[in-house]
């Protein structure tokens, strides 16, 4: 996808946020799918969808309003009921700003459990070779040794997406309000344990890791986890 950077995209330092970022990448796994015909409505007819589980996200600039940028993304493999997706954005003279990682769940929307990933809806996607430039973590987040409560709040519509679950981006855009305003994110990992949905309470609760990262856990009223947000600087 090429595109530019748009002034709602932004923030206030006039570079696209993480957020937008987050919705670039999204986007184009989207019209990946509804361009070789088994996107969302195809989904929703065969009782079918993908969660995401994990992203791992690294930032090495973010581009500027109206800068041009292209966005790519690939599936690089298929296993039992999970989905691999790398991402990329490039600028202009095809520099890498940022790159990412992901781990997606085919599921049952009716019972909600993982369905075997294959048939139509699967075989679509041509296989491409995973992305080697970039610093893989392990898939686990290893939590924080101590975290605080940060109050909390409550899922609103336009939080919602097509399953009617908060947004995979909205997790990263609530958790970086926890963010000290001078920590410059180059790398965001999510793992995300269960959906959210209109009216369910949402409780941070910020820790930090040995290694200075910042971990926003995003719980419900009976401390289970939505979605655990980490950030480390460069």
């Amino acid at each position: 996808m090429n595109d530019i950077i748009r002034y709602s995209e932004i923030a206030p330092d006039e570079k696209l946020s993480v957020f937008g970022l987050v919705n670039h990448f999204q986007d184009c796994s989207n019209c990946q799918s509804q361009s070789l015909g088994v996107g969302v409505d195809e989904l929703i007819k065969a009782g079918r969808g993908w969660l995401l589980s994990y992203w791992q996200i690294d930032i090495k600039r973010l581009p500027k309003f109206g800068e041009s940028v292209t966005t790519g993304t690939w599936a690089y493999s298929f296993e039992r009921f999970l989905g691999h997706r790398n991402f990329i954005m490039k600028d202009a003279s095809g520099e890498v700003l940022a790159c990412a990682d992901s781990l997606w769940v085919y599921v049952d929307t009716a019972s909600g459990k993982p369905a075997r990933a294959e048939g139509r809806l699967v075989d679509a996607y041509p296989i491409e070779p995973k992305y080697e430039d970039m610093d893989y973590e392990t898939r686990k987040i290893n939590t924080a040794s101590h975290y605080d409560e940060c109050g909390g709040f409550y899922v609103t519509k336009y939080q919602l997406d097509t399953n009617y679950h908060v947004n995979n981006a909205w997790y990263i855009q609530i958790a970086q309000e926890y963010l000290p305003d001078d920590f410059v994110p180059a790398m965001i990992r999510v793992d995300y344990k269960m959906p959210a949905v209109y009216g369910d309470k949402i409780y941070p609760y910020i820790g930090w890791t040995d290694e200075g990262r910042i971990q926003i856990d995003l719980r419900d009223g009976l401390n289970k986890t939505y979605a655990l947000v980490e950030f480390a600087e460069a």
